[in-house]
């Protein structure tokens, strides 16, 4: 029986991650072949193998790991997803032959590779964590991979715009990267290179979780009270700073006691510890969840969810997980992301993901073996 273990919200996509591979639809090119005698033009094909005008937006969930492949996980940095199997890391285009998957391509680091453990990326940058806990950075601008200075071994790492936050293994935040809104949370609007620690407030926990928003960021301590640092001209740290941005870290009354944190382009959102989802910031495309897109001040309880136990933030939609399995979307569904009603834009409330596509994806007999002997 397929479980889903994971969601991942991408920039324009949406990913599962289940015990019988990984899916995905929203902004994603189908490969298919036209049956014999039909005509291109006839179904709008630019040719045999494209059928359709929104060949990159697709609705319905396709294969992306090929047969008999397991990868231990996966991330989606725009332009590209990367996974990782058995210490390699594999660029994945988002193109994808009907019910076969994707071609995973093994990428190249540039150094002496130590095996990867993790990967976490955003737009514009992604980060490797090797075996020996080395983080490891690379971008567009930057192809070749640099370690990133000053940093402890860290268990976890938060990828913004420009900006990234990691997590060591004693809850201390450390940044680097762009700073123009405070996002670093350094006191001043200076750019960093080299990781410098974040200095909570007096009397705040070890942090348990961080995310990194596009220019905004927040931290979740032990004792379940949040922390926020960065822009906030649309709300996103909280209305009632009545202030564009804050430089170094504040405390967030948010209601409720939380147990995770995302962070998208000018939102944010958490869960809570009974399940609920919270959701503050902007509301341009409807990634509040309220069922408008219009500007809302103060945190908001998304309705019609229970027991919620995982979410995922793209850039401007949200995936969440109940704990009996069931998928929802809300947000941006320009590129078909959350499967949105009747082709909507702007998918306002939580819309039940339809993912019996799952199953004809998975009867057929998969392959036998590892994901180094498929990759």
């Amino acid at each position: 029986m397929l479980t889903i273990e994971q969601v991942v919200a991408g920039p324009q996509r949406s990913v599962l991650i289940t015990s019988e591979g990984v899916f995905a639809w929203g902004n994603l090119e189908v490969l298919r072949t036209l049956p014999e005698g039909v005509d291109a033009a006839e179904v709008c094909a630019p040719d045999a193998t494209r059928i359709g005008h929104r060949s990159f937006s697709q609705p319905v969930p396709q294969r992306l790991s090929p047969r008999g492949t397991r990868w231990e996980g996966l991330v989606d940095a725009g332009h590209s997803l990367l996974a990782w199997a058995d210490g390699q890391a594999y660029a994945v285009a988002p193109q994808v032959r009907d019910a076969v998957g994707a071609v995973p391509r093994p990428l190249a680091l540039g150094r002496q590779d130590a095996g990867v453990r993790r990967i976490w990326a955003g737009e514009q940058q992604a980060y490797v964590q090797d075996r020996e806990g080395a983080l490891w950075g690379w971008s567009d601008a930057m192809p070749g991979a640099q370690r990133v200075q000053g940093l402890p071994s860290v268990r976890s790492v938060s990828v913004g715009m420009g900006h990234a936050l990691a997590l060591d293994a004693r809850g201390q935040v450390w940044s680097w990267g762009a700073n123009a809104a405070g996002q670093l949370g350094q006191g001043d609007l200076v750019q960093r290179s080299r990781a410098q620690r974040v200095v909570l407030p007096q009397g705040a926990a070890a942090v348990v979780a961080v995310a990194a928003g596009a220019t905004h960021s927040l931290a979740l301590d032990e004792k379940g009270r949040l922390w926020g640092w960065g822009s906030n001209h649309q709300g996103q740290l909280d209305q009632g700073l009545q202030a564009a941005y804050s430089p170094g870290p504040v405390r967030i009354a948010v209601p409720g006691r939380l147990s995770s944190l995302a962070a998208g382009l000018h939102f944010s959102a958490a869960t809570t510890q009974g399940g609920q989802v919270l959701a503050w910031g902007w509301n341009g495309l409807g990634q509040l969840g309220q069922g408008d897109a219009a500007p809302r001040a103060g945190f908001h309880a998304v309705p019609g969810l229970a027991a919620v136990q995982q979410i995922s933030v793209g850039g401007t939609h949200v995936l969440a997980l109940e704990r009996g399995g069931r998928c929802w979307a809300w947000g941006d569904n320009r590129h078909g992301a959350c499967q949105g009603e009747d082709g909507a834009q702007a998918q306002s409330r939580p819309h039940a993901l339809a993912l019996h596509a799952l199953n004809d994806l998975t009867e057929t007999n998969a392959i036998a073996g590892t994901a180094k002997e498929a990759l």
